[in-house]
């Protein structure tokens, strides 16, 4: 006994194309984004000659900067 096999096609598909990756952007609460903060913070680190054990200290203050002048 025969059996009848339908034979499938698989169609070629292109994947949808990506769409453009925005960096991440602060709202308009004046909220600065982490990316922003981290260069703030950098930036106050290598101002004050690169001192050990104030990240924090940093990064509370870049974060304070960004917000009183509403996230670069």
């Amino acid at each position: 006994m025969a059996t009848n096999f339908k034979t499938n096609k698989m169609k070629s598909v292109k994947p949808a194309p990506t769409p453009a990756v925005k960096p991440a952007r602060a709202s308009t609460r004046n909220e600065p984004t982490p990316e922003e903060i981290g260069i703030r913070a950098f930036e106050i680190y290598v101002s004050e000659g690169c001192p050990d054990g104030k990240d924090q200290e940093h990064w509370l203050r870049a974060e304070q900067e960004l917000r009183s002048q509403g996230a670069r």
